[in-house]
């Protein structure tokens, strides 16, 4: 019995593949050998949105905040009720 797939059936799939793979990637390559544009694009200065002034503001009443009220609170959590 002669094998399915013969030597020549081998190279010719190993031939298909390496053609689809270098069809596959030749954009990426034609992208890679572009070069890239000489203008800069300049990057501008952004205003400081009120959100992150008033997280400020949070952040700094919370370093006033005692935590040893919070850890006295957990000493008698409060049960659930079940009915």
């Amino acid at each position: 019995m002669p094998p399915l797939v013969t030597q020549v059936d081998l190279a010719a799939i190993e031939k298909r593949y390496q053609d689809m793979l270098r069809d596959a990637l030749a954009p990426l390559y034609a992208v890679q050998q572009t070069p890239p544009s000489p203008t800069q694009t300049l990057v501008e200065p952004q205003i400081v949105p009120d959100q992150l002034l008033t997280e400020a503001k949070h952040l700094r009443y919370f370093r006033k905040y005692n935590p040893k009220t919070f850890e006295e609170s957990m000493d008698d959590p409060p049960r659930p009720i079940c009915g």
